[in-house]
């Protein structure tokens, strides 16, 4: 089972990294996705080898503590980032307030470092001494959760950004401490240089970090609290529905109510699958259900990102959080709390949050191994000089220096930031990224593979030709087929069930019914048999070749026409040949246009005849086409293209193309929350617009530049400013080096600088 957890104690990339590595060692544990920015983990586990207390357990002795979400009527509740946000603001703004006289103090002394200019007022020196002191020990303890969660990984020997911190903030301050001691005990005429307002410098910018870290972090996650506001507390419960309904024109009465029906008010608690709720103008539907009598106007643009309204009537689905903008209608409870569509959109959201792309894995591997190559450069440089015979002071500034500028504050945001914006625009859009590695697949693919029905076409068939091959009426023909056809959900069969509905014809049910897959259905009505199908069904039926050979010209001509066709055989012998168009999507040139443009090469991948296939990918310009492939067989077409040194992006709707989408390197559905099928797919466009898949492109192209772009600022920072803080130019004889301080303030420096370009983003249009 996959769950969801938030995690507390988790501060720098380092952190997320550990955590995965050692979880992922535990039996029983599938998979471990850990996101520094939102603070959360999914775990994958088998329930059945591994139990959640012991996960807790486990992660209670690294260090860290699992939390499970509380849920509200089913439903995720409140953000927990907020309050801690707010708790580091207070932090950031306290730790401020103290270190600017301490700041003041500090950088007065590296200008006045002779004793003999205090010597006139000793009781201002120690003043100084103690207010230093002072200042830098409050800022210690406003500091006191980085310094708990950096030592205490020291001594775990599991060194984080933290550890860096602590170690250099302590080392400098119980340093300034002891001069200090010196200082008030002995008048030797100098005053050494002290690092109380360069241990205070590095709490300070850390805390500061992660508040604005936190704090736009926050404001580009995707907001579900709007979500989660959509489902009321309680609803109209229909009592003793009748099966056949009385009308009743009544003021104080819906008028879809009859005599033996009424309404009671129920907590939705209490809702179960199978009640019948009533809905009316401004209410809003508590959970997934089916239109049973009725008909309405209903809103449900938070689920695909556009405006407008929707008409629904008995046999239409109606999703949790829907609003009924006009007129009135009973449905039928079919999925309630977490099982609605609604909480499946939550769930899939704040996965896509929660995942990383590969490049994140790796700037988490560079950030842990950094930490220990920037404690043995600390350690290492400030020895040689003090053993060179510089004094003590100076290799402390190296020491302190080098800890600051190494450490991958910025690594822990450079690649989750970008992410994030990724996810919230998308879901703006009616597109759920489900896994953000998705993204840096998409921008690398060189294939984008189309499932025909349903994807480039509208998924909508309607029956252009019902041609009669035996004796048989046309109507009698259509009476049979459709009847036959009147159980599946095939797109072929709701043609033609349509197509019987509008002209008023018998539909019986099938018995039995058969579905032959790829190929078509074989069924009975009335002890006679039925079988509809392609080409490859007659074969198989051993239909007469001469029975064959007359109706082929007419199939082919259907099919050279652009037409999808199939037989109806009766009793073993072809009695007719019904044919079906599926229009093309307004919009679907135009992707392919652009995919093209992108020098990637469009495929389409379809069961229909080559020649109705050839049409439609001369209309849309596809470039390559696989026609006539059983939906069991695509997978193996999507393994042929990637043999031929292709990346492979799978579009589809998920039902049909599974295996096909599961099979590619990264897969996209499309379609309507109530036709896809979400769970194979790493993108899902829920607004049933093949242009999201332009937006998907651009966001991916867009986003991956952006997070090589905060990776490449880390490395330049780190390049550049590592050797002067080693005091490289300070050997060459320019005597410079960088202050603990300053250092700060560039560690400070590069942070922003990701911050800054990852919100560059927001203006992405």
């Amino acid at each position: 089972m996959k769950e969801k957890f938030d995690i507390e104690g988790m501060l720098c990339p380092t952190c997320a990294h550990r955590l995965q590595k050692k979880l992922l060692k535990l039996n029983g544990i599938k998979d471990v996705s850990v996101n520094m920015a939102s603070e959360t983990i999914i775990i994958d586990y088998d329930d059945n080898i591994i139990s959640q207390k012991f996960i807790e357990e486990e992660v209670d002795k690294l260090g860290y503590k699992l939390i499970v979400p509380k849920f509200h009527n089913n439903y995720l509740g409140k953000n927990r980032f907020r309050p801690k946000i707010e708790y580091f603001g207070k932090l950031t703004i306290i730790s401020i307030i103290l270190f600017i006289p301490l700041l003041i103090i500090g950088f007065s002394q590296n200008f006045v470092t002779e004793y003999s200019l205090f010597i006139e007022s000793r009781n201002l020196v120690n003043n100084n001494l103690l207010l230093q002191f002072i200042l830098s020990t409050a800022i210690l303890i406003v500091g006191f959760p980085i310094l708990k969660n950096g030592i205490m990984m020291l001594f775990r020997l599991h060194a984080n950004t933290d550890s860096l911190i602590s170690l250099g903030a302590l080392t400098s301050y119980v340093y300034s401490c002891i001069i200090s001691i010196q200082i008030l005990f002995d008048n030797n005429g100098t005053l050494p240089l002290l690092y109380f307002a360069a241990s205070s410098a590095m709490i300070v910018v850390r805390i500061f970090g992660y508040y604005i870290e936190k704090r736009i972090s926050l404001k580009n996650k995707v907001n579900i609290q709007p979500l989660l506001k959509l489902i009321p507390d309680s609803y109209n419960k229909v009592i003793s529905v009748a099966d056949t309904a009385l009308i009743k024109e009544s003021k104080n009465r819906s008028l879809l109510l009859s005599d033996n029906e009424d309404i009671e008010n129920n907590d939705i608690l209490n809702l179960n699958i199978g009640d019948i709720i009533i809905l009316k103008k401004g209410d809003r539907s508590v959970a997934d259900g089916e239109v049973i009598r009725g008909t309405a106007l209903i809103n449900e643009t938070f689920y695909s990102g556009s405006e407008g309204l929707k008409r629904v009537t008995g046999g239409d689905k109606v999703l949790a959080g829907t609003l009924v903008s006009d007129g009135e209608i009973l449905i039928k409870i079919l999925k309630v709390g977490k099982e609605t569509f609604l909480n499946s959109l939550i769930s899939m959201l704040q996965e896509g949050e929660n995942s990383k792309p590969d490049i994140n894995y790796l700037t988490d591997r560079i950030s842990s191994i950094t930490i220990r190559v920037i404690l043995c450069l600390a350690f290492i440089c400030s020895l040689i000089w003090f053993i060179t015979g510089e004094e003590f002071s100076f290799a402390i500034s190296i020491f302190l220096s080098i800890l600051i500028i190494g450490c991958p504050v910025a690594t822990g945001i450079a690649v989750p930031l970008s992410a994030l914006f990724a996810v919230k625009y998308c879901a703006k859009k009616g597109v759920i990224i489900r896994k953000i590695n998705a993204i840096e697949v998409i921008r690398k693919s060189t294939s984008f593979v189309f499932n025909q029905t349903g994807t480039l076409t509208k998924g909508l068939p309607k029956v252009t030709d019902v041609i009669v091959c035996g004796t048989f009426s046309k109507e009698r023909l259509l009476s049979l087929a459709s009847s036959a056809e009147s159980i599946s959900s095939h797109p072929v069969a709701i043609a033609i069930v349509n197509e019987a509905l509008k002209m008023n014809l018998e539909i019986k049910k099938p018995e039995p019914f058969r579905y032959i897959h790829g190929e078509g259905i074989e069924a009975n009505i009335d002890d006679i048999r039925i079988d509809i199908g392609n080409y490859k069904l007659m074969k198989l039926l051993r239909i007469s070749e001469a029975d064959i050979e007359k109706n082929i010209p007419i199939y082919k001509q259907l099919t050279l026409d652009g037409k999808s066709a199939v037989f109806v055989v009766i009793d073993n012998k072809i009695e007719g040949i019904i044919a079906m168009i599926d229009d093309i999507r307004p919009n679907a040139k135009d992707v392919i246009d652009y995919i093209n443009s992108k020098e990637k090469t469009t495929v389409l991948l379809t069961g229909d005849h080559w020649h109705t296939a050839q049409i439609l990918a001369q209309k849309i310009d596809v470039q390559k086409i696989y026609a006539e492939v059983e939906a069991s067989n695509r997978a193996r077409i999507i393994r042929k293209i990637q043999y031929e040194n292709n990346i492979v992006v799978m579009v589809g709707d998920g039902i049909h193309d599974a295996q096909a989408i599961l099979e590619a390197d990264s897969g996209i559905v499309i379609g309507t929350p109530d036709t896809i099928a979400a769970d194979v797919a790493d993108i899902i466009i829920i607004n049933n617009d093949l242009r999201q898949l332009q937006t998907v492109i651009k966001i991916a192209d867009k986003t991956v530049r952006n997070i090589k772009e905060n990776i490449f600022f880390i490395f330049v920072y780190n390049i550049l400013m590592l050797p002067i803080a080693s005091g490289l130019l300070y050997l060459l004889g320019l005597n410079i080096i960088l202050d603990p301080i300053l250092a700060s303030g560039v560690m400070l420096l590069g942070v922003v600088t990701v911050l800054v370009n990852s919100l560059r983003l927001n203006y992405f249009k």
